[in-house]
């Protein structure tokens, strides 16, 4: 709870004012319509990619022979952690103003995903250009993010 010496105000910080004609906080851009739709394709995407690879395993994966049971195990649990990440995203694609900041920590994590691509490529070699154009993907897609929210919501750090 804030006490009056640790609220904004007492801090000599004041509340931007919502602007009359688009009920956003003043000097601030409001969020593309298209924006929120396009983050909640993008995560029932990742969910349902998510959910192939919990019903089909590593047969989920192009280019891959069968798989012993260990491996697709790990497919499996992995790909749970991302339906988690696919459901996130479309939380925060409900109320992206509010909760951008999580949305930002979301697609850090995306990225990590694309440099960890990275590392395999350059430690085991070229996976299936799938993977490759997928690697492009998750390391465009956040950096595209950032740019939107920092143009709409202010300081996105």
């Amino acid at each position: 709870m804030m006490n009056e010496s640790t609220s904004p105000e007492a801090r000599g910080h004041r509340r931007a004012q919502p602007s009359r004609s688009t009920g956003q906080p003043a000097g601030r851009k409001p969020v593309p319509r298209w924006f929120p739709i396009f983050m909640t394709l993008f995560g029932a995407i990742c969910a349902l990619i998510a959910l192939a690879h919990i019903l089909l395993g590593t047969r989920a994966i192009p280019g891959v022979p069968p798989m012993p049971a260990t491996i697709d195990s790990e497919d499996r649990f992995y790909a749970s952690l991302f339906f988690g990440f696919g459901l996130a995203v479309i939380w925060c694609a409900r109320e992206i103003r509010e909760r951008h900041r999580e949305l930002l920590a979301l697609m850090a994590v995306f990225a990590l995903g694309g440099l960890a691509r990275i590392l395999s490529m350059l430690m085991v070699g070229l996976p299936h250009p799938l993977f490759i154009g997928l690697t492009a993907v998750e390391l465009l897609l956040p950096l595209a993010v950032w740019i939107v929210l920092s143009r709409t919501v202010g300081r996105t750090s």
